[in-house]
């Protein structure tokens, strides 16, 4: 907490980034996504900014791997659907080349992430879209990206952040006061 209090907040589709403590990573990056409001306030280039903003932390600090909540869900209530497709295309389209892990909020959002996955696997040439460009997607790149299974509620957050290979950093979504 006294860590996040010398940052001077931090505005929607940014992030900022602590020490993780005795957490088992490394840091911890504090991405402020949107609450959805029916898409009427550039809820969607404000969601992608903060997956951008949290991979180029990352990317700065030379980091091998990172692992993202759903941002904007739960209580911001961001559609799944819509959630799920710009997270993978700022991940696959991003200049961080270490391995992204993605935690699904939801059974919904698990769903997704599977269906988007096999997608990626089936296309010949697989391509993201960021704006109006095709990005194609490489294979190393789309290997580099990973879902985990979601947790069973209760969980403890070290059980599934933690793996002999991995030195994963937590993506947290930090709520408004």
């Amino acid at each position: 907490l006294w860590a996040c209090a010398d940052l001077g907040g931090c505005e929607v589709g940014k992030s900022k980034i602590t020490p993780g403590f005795r957490l088992p990573a490394k840091y911890v990056i504090h991405a402020v996504a949107p609450a959805w409001t029916g898409g009427r306030r550039e809820e969607a280039d404000l969601l992608g900014s903060a997956y951008r903003s949290a991979l180029g932390l990352a990317l700065e600090r030379d980091l091998k791997s990172v692992a993202f909540s759903m941002l904007s869900r739960g209580i911001h209530r961001y559609p799944a659907e819509a959630a799920a497709e710009i997270a993978w295309n700022v991940a696959l389209s991003h200049a961080f080349s270490g391995t992204v892990i993605f935690v699904p909020y939801a059974e919904e959002d698990e769903r997704l992430f599977s269906m988007i996955f096999q997608r990626l696997r089936a296309s010949p040439l697989p391509t993201v879209w960021v704006g109006d460009e095709a990005i194609p997607v490489t294979q190393q790149r789309a290997a580099n990206l990973k879902a985990l299974p979601r947790p069973e509620e209760p969980f403890e957050a070290a059980a599934w952040m933690t793996g002999p290979d991995l030195s994963l950093i937590h993506i947290s979504e930090p709520t408004r006061q």
